[in-house]
């Protein structure tokens, strides 16, 4: 599948992006979210963090596999499209998973006295959820992707 005005990505480079990616948002989120007293050299910090990694989440779902999750069954051999097929049902399953283990903790966590999220946090964290539900198909597929090993790419 060839589209124009995508950004063109090797599987190795969109693997490693997707690795720093998730990374520094799970990181940086974390930090940010449980020591709302931080110094503002590191509380700037986080936040430049935090930018560029949804930058980087930005950059997966614009790149070349990325785009094949997004891609019509007309642009899409079979094999693409199973391979795009499994891609959203592994997604699906991540992010429901993740859906799920935050509402547990949010009502286990509310009657024990546990941090919980104040409400601007909340949004932050509804923002990357949408992100990385948005660019983990393309991940997916970068990780599968064995067209590099084949001696194509």
């Amino acid at each position: 599948m060839t589209q124009t005005g995508t950004i063109s990505m090797s599987a190795r480079t969109a693997r490693r992006l997707s690795v720093l990616v998730l990374g520094a948002l799970t990181a940086s989120y974390l930090i940010d979210l449980t020591n709302p007293a931080l110094p503002r050299a590191i509380d700037i910090t986080l936040g430049i963090v935090k930018i560029m990694s949804l930058l980087g989440a930005i950059l997966l779902f614009l790149g070349s596999h990325g785009q094949q999750a997004q891609a019509s069954d007309a642009m899409l051999d079979e094999r693409q499209r199973a391979e795009r097929d499994r891609a959203f049902v592994l997604t699906h399953q991540i992010m429901v998973g993740v859906l799920l283990a935050s509402m547990v903790y949010l009502e286990i966590g509310g009657k024990i006295g546990m941090w919980l999220p104040e409400v601007p946090d909340i949004v932050e964290i509804l923002t990357v959820f949408v992100l990385v539900s948005m660019a983990l198909p393309g991940m997916i597929l970068a990780f599968r992707d064995r067209s590099e090993e084949l001696g194509s790419d």
